[in-house]
This record gives C-alpha cells, structure tokens and sequence, in this order.
C-alpha cells in the first residue's frame, strides 16, 4: 500500500502529449488576412501599422502554439505567447503608460475596453486565456495567470477583464451542460474541468487583487458548478463507474476552489455591498455545495478519492463558522460532530448511545443560531428569496448541519473533525462549554473543550480501531495536526489551556503502538504527531524524563525507538538522556547490526553528538575565569569562527562565519579545549570498537555515524587515526606474544609425547601409529589384494 500511495502523489497531472485543442478553439483564431483586423480611422498610419502587426502576429504564434504537440515543447513556446500578447498590449496602448505601475487593490476603477483596437486585445487575450480551459493545459496555468503583469497598466486591466469573461463563460457554458443534461456520455468531470483552471487562479502565488477579484466576480456560479460537477461525480460512481485519477484530480480541485469561496469569497455570495459581487441565487449555491460536500464525506463518496473528503472536511468545518464568534463556532462544531455527550467526566466520542437535541451544545451554552440559520437571514435582509428548508431533487430538504454530519461514514467524521482543527481558530478549539443534559454545575461552569474533550480522545479511538491501514494514516494525520493546535491553543490561553494525563498518556499509547507500522507515511505522521508533543510539553522535564525512560525501554534493536529520542535530545538534553542510559552510545552503535535500523540509530548519534558537545562546550565557557577570553574549544578565537575544508569553491583555508557553507564542507577547530577532548573521549572508544569488529555493524558505523561525527568536528580523525594506531601496536604485540605461547606450548607438548612412546617401548608395549584414509589407500590396497 506504501508504494501504491507513493506512486500516486508522485502521479504527473498532465501527459506528456501537451493540451488537447478543441476544433471550438481553433475556430476563434482567425485566418491570416483577417487577423490584420481593422483600426480607427482616426489613428495614424504608424501606429495602425504597428498595432496590425502586433495582432497578425500573435495569431500567428498562437496558431502556430496548437501545432506543438508535446508539452515540453508548449512549455517553451508559451514565452513566445506572452510575448507576443505584451508587444500587442503595447501598440494597444495609445497612451504609452507602460511605465505606469499596475494598481492592486480592492476596486478596479479602469474603465471597460472601448475601441477597436482595445476590444481586438481583448479578445485576444480571451483566446489567451481560453487555453486553461482546455484538456491537459495544467502544466501552462501559472505563465498564462501572472503574464499580466508584463502587460503594462491598461494591458494589465484589460487583460483582467478578458480572464473574468472567458472564466465566466467557461462556466456558464458548464453548468448549462449539467443542469441541462447534455453531455453527451462524457463524464462529469471533463465538464468541470473550469474548476481547475479556477484552482489554478486561486493557488497562484503571489495571489494579487486581480486575481481574487476574479473569484469574487464568479462566486455564485463557481460554487453551483462544484456542487452540481461533484454531485453528478457520486451519481457516476453509484452507478458503477470507476473514475480514473484523472477525474479524482479534478474531483480534488473543486474542492479546493469550495474552501476557497467559503474562506475568502463567502460575503461576495450573500452581500450586495461587496464590490464586483453578484448575490442572486448564492443562498441556494451555498446550501446545494453543503449538501454535495457532505456526500463526499458520507457514504456515496467512498468512489471518490480520500484526499477529496479531506479538503472536503476544511471547506465543511469552515461553513460551519461563517459570521459567527468563536463560542458560536465552538458549538456548532460540537452540534455537528460531538452531538452526544456524557455530562460527568467520561470520555466523550461521537458514537456515544446517549443522543441529545439538535442545537443541544447552542441551547446549552445559551448562544445564537446556527451558521446556516444565519446565513439565510442575513440574505433574506438583503431582499432573497429564501427558506429554513431548501428543497433538492436528489437528497431531499436541507435541514440543519448536525443533520448533514449525521450522515458521514467513519472516514468522512474523521476528515470533518480533522478539518475542524484546520479552519477553527485557536480560541474556539480551546474555549470551554457547558455540556448538554447536565447538572447545573455543570451548566454553570463549562468543562468540554473540543480539542481536548472531544477530537483527541476521539482521534485516539480511531488510532486505537482503524478500518484499514490508509484510515490509520489518516487519524495520525489528524493526531498530528490536533497535537500542533494544542500548542496555538496554549498560546492564546495564558497557559491554563492543558491537557489532563489521562490523555496524555492515551495519546502516547496511539504513538507507542505505531512507532513501526508497516506503512511509512503513518511512521512519519506519528514522528511528526510526537515532536508536537514534545513541544506542548517541553517545559515539564519530568515528562521528557518519563517518555524518554518509556523509549529506552523498547530495546537497542527497535527501530521506532531512535527518532522520538533524537526529537527529545535538544528538549531534555544530552547529559540527561545520557544519565538515565549511561551506554547509549554503545547500544546504538552496536544496533547497527540491522540494516533497517542503521539511519535511524544514525540521527539520534547526531542529535545527540551534537548537543552534548555544546553543554561541554558551555560548560567549559562558564567554569573559566572572568576575562580570560576562553572561548570553547577556540582559545584564541570566538566560538562562532571555524576553520573550513572547502569543495573547491574559493573557500578552502579561509573562516567561515556560519554562513553558505556547502554540504561537503566540514569544521575544523583549531585547537582544541578541554571540552572538545572529553567529548572525543566520549565517542571515539566505542565508535572504534565498533569499526574494528567483524559484523554488519562496522559497515553501518562508517556510513551512518561516523560521517556525522566527523563533520561536527572534522579534527578528531587525527585522534581516531591516533588511536586506531595504537591499538593495530597493541593487537600485533598481543597476537606475536599468542605465536610465541602457542610455539611454546606445541613444543613441549611434542617433547611430553616422546618420552611417552620412548617409555612405552621401554616397557615393551608396541606403538601403532594409525593412517587417516586419504588419497591413494585404494591403490595400497588393491596391491595388498595382489600380493
């Protein structure tokens, strides 16, 4: 499963054969002569000319761009387009404001095109821009978005409105596609394909107002194209359809370009106020995109792909807080995901036996409506038609959230909570509520918290009873992410914000069960989910003792044992580790036996190099007197100079300041204090016993630690080479002294046996001396036969 996993995020978005252009496309380019367009009778001959040409010759090379047929070669030619779309904005321009910066804020103020020649630009660069529309044009989207700024000011802006035109019509002819049903056997997701030139909008980085202007202006129709396209996916796939990853990357983009609308585009769907907004219909958008978002995360979305529902789950948690505080927030997620409850201090989990109300935590802790609730109010004072119920034709009436997560299957709960702890701010996570059906005490004095009392244990259950390997990865995921909210939680807290050792030590248990589990990304999830840990809790050394007590004990041959420690080195401390396993070197030297466990064994011996050199180095700084200039390890030099072997870049015998130094280059201290000989004595012992031994772990030694060793201090191979010299003296001195011994010993042993036989035959006993069967004795015996 590991390498199928790895094999689709590796998966290139789009083939090598380069985009696939439509006879529609190629039907707007025109022919040569009509290309030359017609201008202004009021234009000069000059510029005429030049704006003639300037358009010829962008046909010229956009028709020429079709006939590629590879995408490394469009790739290439796509410059040559910009180009020639810059140098016609540039005749377009009567003004000659091209040095005129392109103004990016919130309102574009220009005014529409006008003129023949401003409306040949633009719909040139509506043909420009139509290129991302097409099959395979993934690969492209970057240099078509940002080449507006290369346009000049009003290229820039008329460019601008050709972009909101061909997307605008892109979609429109999409939903008419959908909702009309005439798409003629062709799967949905080719019709959707809009939604990804969309996300390609959406993820240019950096993203100016033009771009989010554009969104802005598309808000409505994009959200009912992505729930009518995703909905039509489902229906596909109910009905047997396997959708290939293709379509699953499409799928994918939608979803994206949803959480986008809900997080930054929401207002311009529901508030005439918005500049560029078009509200008509945006209340029925939103709702018909919650219900589609929540079949992804429910059972008819198993067909699509996972990461799917997990952007699903953002963009969902995110409605839930659209215009709300965060204790309004705070309960609408716990009305959708945690709607049962025990009201004592049990562990709650959302498949508790004991139901509530909906809007049980909102009545609880006396706050106002839900999300949707206020959404449709707030359209319905701006004068839309709207409804509490908003009738659909394929999944009934829209009731409420809670309602919707009701119908998630196990992985969807786990996507939409794993989504909560990404679009819920710090505040609303940590935010302590009065539960449902209490006492009044508890009413009172509010002791649940979402993160805590309720995604956490919730994960750990997950953890604790997965559904299959690839939901594991995924809980570890959402372990990981929860653990690092808990510490933005603790800073917007003052610190009262702490989880309660119970769960810390469930939560340690998830990680002890799966520090070797056979699929690697849920190994590194969990890596990733204990350092948050053990930032939450870098603080408190007696927990860092405790964990890394429990770690040791796991035995030198665990692999799973090597990177929590080596996270724990900078927290706890070298000489602290070192005091609870004297002979930790030692044991991980002498694990490097195992191949699988080398790299890992290899990490934690330069974590733990490393720090211990600095508490030598600053104490050695601390114990020397008062002005007497001792730096570590550098007497007569700072401690931040180093002398420097170079690679060959001009930096061989020069001082390196700690700045640009390449990977092949390593430190060499001149001189050398009192720390850095304690800390050679420290690992140079062991690390040499364990390059003179016969096993595998000589060669996991010499490729795993020593190099590490070696480039925090590049002069101790002059020690290493001394001792190792010695001790070749002291094995020949020994194994000359075994010769001379064992000459000894078989000469007299020779003497002994003959005055033996000598006193044997002295006594008239006969000594027989018997031959071992060897070559030759069938041929003495075949002559004994003869004879």
């Amino acid at each position: 499963m590991a390498s199928r996993i790895g094999k689709q995020r590796k998966q290139k978005k789009y083939s090598e054969g380069g985009v696939v252009f439509t006879p529609a496309f190629i039907a707007r380019i025109p022919s040569a002569a009509a290309a030359k367009g017609t201008d202004d009778a009021s234009d000069d001959d000059a510029s005429s000319d030049e704006f003639r040409a300037a358009l010829a010759t962008f046909w010229a090379r956009l028709r020429g761009f079709t006939a590629l047929g590879s995408a490394e070669a469009e790739l290439d030619g796509v410059r040559d387009l910009v180009g020639a779309l810059a140098a016609l904005a540039r005749a377009c321009d009567r003004d000659g404001a091209d040095d005129v910066p392109i103004a990016d804020d919130d309102v574009n103020d220009d005014a529409p095109p006008t003129g023949e020649r401003e409306l040949a630009f633009v719909a040139a660069a509506r043909a420009f821009f139509g290129v991302m529309f097409l099959p395979n044009s993934r690969q492209l989207h970057r240099a078509l978005i940002t080449s507006r700024k290369k346009l000049g000011a009003r290229g820039a802006s008329l460019a601008e409105s050709a972009l909101l035109a061909e997307t605008s019509a892109a979609i429109d002819d999409a939903l008419a596609e959908l909702k009309g049903d005439a798409i003629d056997g062709r799967p949905t997701a080719t019709v959707m394909r809009p939604a990804t030139a969309l996300a390609s909008v959406n993820m240019v980085q950096p993203q100016g107002w033009a771009e989010r202007r554009v969104l802005r202006g598309v808000a409505v129709r994009a959200a009912s194209l992505v729930a009518a396209g995703i909905d039509g996916m489902i229906d596909e796939t109910l009905r047997g359809r396997r959708v290939p990853p293709t379509e699953m990357e499409i799928a994918h983009d939608a979803v994206a370009v949803a959480y986008s609308l809900v997080q930054r585009h929401l207002p311009s769907i529901v508030n005439v106020n918005v500049p560029g907004s078009s509200p008509a219909g945006g209340v029925n958008a939103i709702a018909a995109l919650a219900r589609a978002l929540a079949r992804i995360l429910g059972e008819d979305g198993a067909g699509l792909s996972r990461e799917a529902a997990v952007s699903a789950g953002v963009a969902f948690s995110a409605l839930l807080g659209v215009g709300v505080t965060h204790e309004e927030h705070a309960c609408a997620l716990a009305d959708a995901f945690f709607p049962s409850v025990p009201s004592g201090n049990e562990t709650s989990t959302s498949t508790s036996t004991s139901t509530s109300t909906s809007g049980g935590w909102r009545v609880a802790n006396g706050v106002g409506a839900t999300p949707i609730d206020s959404l449709l109010v707030l359209a319905k004072g701006f004068g839309f038609e709207s409804t509490k119920t908003i009738k659909d034709e394929s999944t009934g009436a829209f009731k409420d959230f809670p309602s919707l997560a009701s119908s998630f299957s196990a992985f969807g709960t786990l996507s939409a909570v794993r989504g909560a702890l990404t679009a819920a701010s710090p505040e609303a996570l940590s935010i302590e509520l009065a539960r449902p059906g209490g006492t009044n005490r508890d009413c009172q004095a509010g002791d649940w918290r979402f993160l805590v009392d309720g995604a956490l244990p919730e994960i750990c259950a997950w953890m604790e009873h997965p559904v299959d390997q690839h939901f594991k990865f995924h809980a570890s995921a959402a372990l990981k992410s929860a653990l690092t909210r808990a510490k933005a939680c603790v800073a917007v807290s003052d610190e009262s914000f702490a989880m309660p050792p119970p769960l810390v030590d469930r939560v340690l248990t998830a990680l002890w069960a799966n520090w070797e589990d056979p699929l690697s990304q849920t190994v590194k999830e969990v890596q990733g989910a204990f350092e948050a840990l053990a930032d939450l809790f870098s603080t408190s050394e007696t927990f860092l003792e405790r964990v890394a007590s429990r770690l040791l004990e796991r035995g030198a041959s665990s692999k799973g044992r090597y990177v929590p420690l080596a996270a724990l080195v900078p927290k706890l401390g070298a000489r602290k580790l070192l005091g609870i396993r004297p002979n930790l070197l030692e044991e991980s030297l002498d694990a490097m036996r195992d191949d699988s466990v080398c790299c890992a064994a290899g990490t934690l011996i330069k974590e733990l190099s490393a720090k211990l050199l600095d508490e030598m180095e600053e104490e050695e700084r601390a114990a020397a007197p008062v002005g007497s200039g001792i730096e570590p390890g550098t007497p007569e030099r700072p401690s931040s100079e180093r002398w420097v072997i170079g690679n060959g870049s001009g930096k061989r015998g020069g001082v390196d300041k700690g700045k640009g130094r390449g990977r092949d280059e390593v430190c060499i201290r001149e001189g050398g204090g009192a720390a850095v000989a304690a800390w050679r004595r420290w690992w140079i012992p062991p690390t040499l016993a364990a390059l003179l031994k016969p096993g595998r772990e000589r060669a996991g030694c010499a490729q795993y630690a020593l190099p590490h060793l070696m480039r925090q201090d590049a002069a101790s191979i002059v020690f290493l080479l001394e001792r190792l010299k010695r001790m070749g003296r002291k094995r020949k001195v020994v194994a000359s002294e075994k010769d001379a011994n064992e000459g000894d010993e078989a000469a007299s042993s020779s003497e002994e046996e003959a005055r033996r036989e000598e006193a044997l035959r002295a006594a008239g006993v006969g000594v027989t001396t018997l031959k071992l069967p060897g070559e030759g004795d069938d041929d003495d015996d075949d002559d004994e036969d003869a004879g």
